[in-house]
């Protein structure tokens, strides 16, 4: 049976999804709009039109409390809103890497949804995969959920046969290469490109792979290797994920390329791909640091240094972390500058 592993923090869920076997494939977050007002995939937003884009056949859109505009391309058979018109557009892919946001006009209700509605529709979509499901909600669950997420934003992946797979998104595609570490596998080189290419698909899901992806096999493959590879990959791909997928013929380069929707910001993104976003990244990641702290030390003082970036966002944020965190487990925390630190990072000052 699989599981779900569910942890709380101020303004934010994180819940990991594993088989049977405890291997992660999903993973799930929720966060405040007033912590991260991103627009999100799925969700329906309320704005007013901007720009026309004829050249590319849509117009950009700004939504309510969002400063950059969107892109919503429009069939040719739609009629085209005016500038100044309000509609409402459903998000079809998240800004990743200074790509635009996507979405698409529609009619439907602006969304409302809360965390726990977040949460069930991301467990129906598990249960709809064929997986049956037990939930755990506890105070254990805190560090295998942190260490999963770490472990998806990881771009080297050690393989249990051995050898190792390497993964590095860029604004165009995701590269994939499989390395043998300098084992020889002269007669084994197709087994090692299937179990790398199972693992692939559970990856695909895990850290949210979209678009193009590129995978650079072990060797040159035939037609008929080829074609075992896109049936075992097909075949795992749906284990875990259930969007569609589509698989390029084989070309020369004995090159592995499929393509899948662009849906949720990919894991695999760092700050360096997608600097616009680092401050949103850094400040959740400090409430959830500073929630486990202070989970952990229930009775001491903790004084949490902050760099001057991190400090001003906290400052200027519309979500309130230090009343969130002071309702859970009380004044014990004071937030101060660190000189050394003109950046994001932050640390335990000291603990009374």
């Amino acid at each position: 049976m699989s599981r779900i592993i569910k942890q709380d923090y101020p303004g934010q869920i994180r819940a990991v999804a594993l088989d049977d076997v405890d291997r992660a494939f999903s993973l799930f977050e929720w966060r405040d709009p007033l912590l991260d007002p991103r627009p999100k995939w799925g969700q329906v937003y309320s704005g007013i039109v901007s720009k026309h884009a004829s050249d590319i056949g849509g117009v950009f859109v700004r939504l309510q409390g969002i400063d950059a505009p969107i892109l919503c391309q429009i069939p040719k058979t739609t009629r085209l809103p005016n500038e100044g018109e309000h509609v409402r557009v459903k998000i079809k892919s998240e800004n990743w890497a200074e790509k635009s946001t996507i979405g698409k006009l529609t009619d439907e209700p602006v969304s409302s949804t809360t965390h726990n509605e977040s949460f069930d529709a991301w467990r129906s979509s598990i249960l709809d995969l064929g997986h049956k499901l037990s939930d755990q909600y506890d105070d254990q669950s805190a560090s295998i959920v942190s260490e999963t997420f770490d472990d998806c934003r990881a771009d080297t992946l050690v393989l249990p046969e051995g050898g190792q797979i390497h993964f590095q998104t860029v604004r165009a595609f995701t590269a994939i290469d499989f390395d043998t570490s300098g084992k020889k596998l002269a007669a084994d080189r197709m087994a090692f490109n299937l179990a790398g290419i199972v693992e692939v698909a559970r990856q695909s899901s895990l850290k949210r792979l979209g678009g193009v992806v590129i995978v650079d096999l072990v060797g040159v493959v035939n037609e008929v290797q080829h074609k075992e590879l896109t049936t075992t990959f097909r075949s795992e791909f749906r284990r875990w994920d259930n969007r569609p997928v589509q698989v390029l013929a084989r070309n020369a380069f004995g090159l592995f390329e499929f393509s899948v929707p662009r849906q949720s910001r990919s894991y695999l993104l760092s700050s360096d791909v997608d600097p616009l976003h680092a401050g949103f990244e850094a400040l959740a990641s400090f409430w959830r640091f500073a929630a486990i702290e202070l989970s952990a030390n229930r009775v001491e003082t903790v004084s949490f240094a902050v760099g001057s970036k991190l400090l001003n966002a906290i400052k200027i944020s519309e979500f309130d972390g230090e009343k969130a965190l002071a309702e859970q487990y009380g004044a014990r925390f004071h937030i101060s500058e660190d000189d050394a630190r003109n950046d994001w990072s932050y640390d335990i000052k000291h603990v009374e």
